[in-house]
């Protein structure tokens, strides 16, 4: 039989699980709903992408799919590297593959739990009781944060290191040791791992921000700065093997624009605080009657009217990190406010600039929830110490009111009657439309690609898992050339991410392989011709598509992208019979240059019979990128850059094969560093406790 003490130590996790069992039950137990928006539209078609590759017993290190090409293992937001979805994907593939979608909602439904065990291993670190701890951890769990985000998968795997961390940064302040300056490397690591740059700054300033209180306090000493700089630094070569890639991506990608777009409404309207009385203020709960000009999973900011009670308790209590959780939380909600506050717009712009706005402070709402949870357990912890029935009250009543407040809105909760969705073989529940868009995408090799003129961005976002390639996308990462090369039959900004076709007699999408737009209507155009309709969708064909891979006799060189672009929009350009080479390339020859046949076209290599009747040059659609490797004849050739954003090579007279390969040589190297890394923390972690069991094994001889 268990002894009451491993009783009292397995009972607060048990509870805290059934808690998000039942916040999170229409989900879990019923067919008829799953998690809203980007969960289903941006992480399931990565998921999905990432789990064909491992059935075909290969990496997913390139998306041929979107953007006429990316890699995919580069990506921050695609958790290639992220312990928990590698798992989830592998399991999802052991028992069958149709069950992916339900898989990824048990993985954030774990996370969700995982966020508020640490936060109760947190306040029990802060000398409350168990009792307290579970009513502050069922706080977070069920508070803001997780049921205003629920979309966003890697934001809630992100988050639920953060009370870890602080939990470390606590341990460290009682005392340094190397065994919590590892830990805290790893909770970082898994931040950074688990894929949401903006929630992974906003951990390093939370744990800074709780230091400093520490400090300020008197609860710590200056030098648990100089432990947690280490561990930050051991954290970045665990993460190296995602980090590197996705600073080399990330160096030539949009994001590097961003501060172009940052606008002056940044952070959560002063109107929001509104909701920490009122939940529904604002509607959360029937879009149809939201009008707020503000994203609206930033308008729920409940925590419950009770736990606004234990935290003004909290306020009053002598207790001696009661202040510091003050501090942190005031300090947590200035950040989220952001441009709300004159202090905040006079001084976040700087701290933006900063981090070159890779932060988005309505996500510091984390910090904010997870100070009041913290704050209202110390608060409880005055009310429930010595009293188990008032702990197990309240607690049960905290959870009924989270739970009346936020389960089952839009806002985590979809109705798959209402909203079917996409899925490999359906749209919108209708598997007609997809049908007929494949028999005619496919009828060449490799398939042409799509576009879209004035119809859903879902055929872009969701190639990966529907496996129609796009030479669109919707990714924050999208790379600055092809995004330049868009807008020239395309409207929009250096900075965007997503620009629909608005010139379709431009002959640029010729030369990009798109054989097929998407609009929401019959277009009467002299180049593209209505081939197939359903209800909502037209697809049009493209009379005039070039293909992917084919040669040209003549070049002209540019010394950069600018000029490249320049050359290219001049008016009479053909991209079937001249390519603007970012390279020392002379070629002007008259007459056909030659054919090119594939042999080969998978995810990360492709194979080209070439037959060039004279010295010509080898134009590809495919997108340029550090990694990529060709061959022709077995010997190694440089790729150039292409008519701005493409890879092409230059050939000699003859037959010959040519192989194209990615294969990153810096995957290589960040695998090798998170490797060292990962075994210097496990050195760290393992040393600490052979030493600590020594210890107690020479005191028990001694006695």
């Amino acid at each position: 039989m268990p002894s009451l003490r491993q009783i009292r130590g397995v009972w607060p996790p048990l509870v805290l699980l059934a808690q998000v069992v039942a916040f999170y039950s229409r989900i879990l137990f019923s067919a008829r709903f799953v998690i809203p928006w980007d969960f289903r539209y941006y992480h399931y078609p990565l998921f999905y992408f990432m789990a064909q590759s491992f059935r075909r017993g290969e990496l997913p290190l390139w998306d041929p799919y979107t953007y006429c090409g990316m890699p995919f293992y580069a990506g921050f937001q695609n958790q290639v590297f992220y312990p928990p979805t590698v798992i989830a994907v592998l399991l999802s593939n052991l028992i069958g593959g149709d069950r992916l979608l339900y898989i990824m909602e048990l993985q954030l439904v774990a996370h969700v739990f995982l966020g508020g065990y640490f936060t109760y291993l947190l306040l029990r670190a802060l000398d409350s009781s168990p009792g307290a701890a579970v009513i502050g951890a069922s706080i977070f769990q069920l508070g803001p944060f997780f049921v205003s985000q629920t979309q966003h998968l890697h934001a809630v795997d992100t988050a639920a290191w953060l009370p870890l961390v602080l939990l470390c940064v606590v341990r460290l302040g009682q005392r340094i040791t190397a065994r919590w300056t590892a830990i805290l490397a790893i909770g970082w690591a898994m931040c950074v791992l688990a894929g949401f740059p903006a929630i992974v700054g906003l951990s390093l300033v939370c744990a800074f921000l709780l230091a400093v209180s520490l400090i300020v306090c008197r609860q710590a000493r200056p030098k648990i700065l100089a432990s947690m700089a280490i561990a930050g630094a051991l954290a970045v070569g665990i993460a190296a093997i995602l980090l590197l890639p996705a600073l080399e991506l990330s160096r030539t990608s949009v994001s590097t624009l961003r501060s172009q777009w940052r606008g002056p409404d940044w952070g959560v309207p002063l109107a929001a605080l509104v909701t920490l009385f009122v939940p529904d203020y604002f509607h959360v709960s029937d879009l149809s009657k939201y009008s707020f000009p503000k994203n609206v999973t930033f308008m729920y900011l409940y925590c419950g009217m009770t736990s606004l009670v234990l935290v003004t308790m909290a306020l009053f209590r002598r207790s001696r990190y009661s202040l510091t959780f003050t501090l942190f939380t005031a300090l947590s909600l200035f950040f989220m406010l952001g441009h709300s506050t004159p202090p905040g717009r006079l001084l976040l712009g700087y701290f933006l600039d900063l981090t070159h706005d890779t932060i988005y402070l309505e996500f510091m709402l984390v910090g904010f929830s997870l100070g009041v949870a913290v704050l209202a357990g110390l608060g409880a912890d005055r009310v429930v110490r010595g009293r188990g029935w008032l702990a197990a009250l309240l607690a049960v009543f905290i959870f009924g009111d989270l739970y009346h407040a936020g389960a089952g809105l839009p806002l985590n909760t979809a109705s798959l009657v209402q909203e079917p969705g996409i899925t490999h073989d359906k749209w919108d529940g209708d598997a007609r439309l997809l049908a007929a868009v494949r028999r005619s995408v496919n009828a060449s090799t490799p398939p042409a690609r799509t576009d879209i003129y004035d119809d859903s961005i879902n055929w872009a976002g969701t190639a990966p898992l529907i496996e129609i390639p796009s030479a669109s996308g919707f990714d924050p990462m999208a790379q600055i050339r092809l995004m330049q090369v868009r807008l020239l039959f395309c409207d929009g900004q250096a900075w965007g991410r997503y620009y629909p076709v608005a010139r379709l007699e431009s002959p640029i999408l010729d030369l990009l392989n798109i054989g097929y737009v998407f609009a929401r209507s019959p277009v009467s155009s002299a180049k593209f011709e209505n081939i197939a309709q359903v209800p909502g969708h037209v697809l049009l064909r493209n009379r005039n598509v070039l293909p992917r891979f084919f040669l040209v006799g003549n070049v002209v060189t540019a010394p950069d992208m600018k000029e490249a672009l320049a050359r290219m929009r001049v008016p009479g350009f053909n991209g079937a019979v001249t390519a603007v080479v970012e390279s020392p390339v002379v070629l002007n020859s008259d007459g056909p240059p030659g054919t090119v046949k594939v042999v080969r076209f998978d995810r990360n290599k492709i194979a080209l019979d070439v037959d060039a009747l004279r010295a010509a040059y080898l134009v590809t659609s495919e997108a340029y990128y550090p990694g990529w490797q060709a061959r022709i004849d077995g010997n190694p050739a440089p790729i150039l850059i292409t008519n701005a954003a493409f890879r092409g090579l230059a050939v000699e007279p003859g037959r010959h094969r040519v192989e194209l390969e990615f294969a990153p040589r810096i995957l290589v190297v960040s695998a090798g560093i998170s490797l060292i890394a990962l075994l210097v923390a496990a050195f760290l972690i393992g040393r600490q406790g052979y030493r600590t069991a020594a210890v107690r094994e020479r005191r028990a001889w001694l006695s």
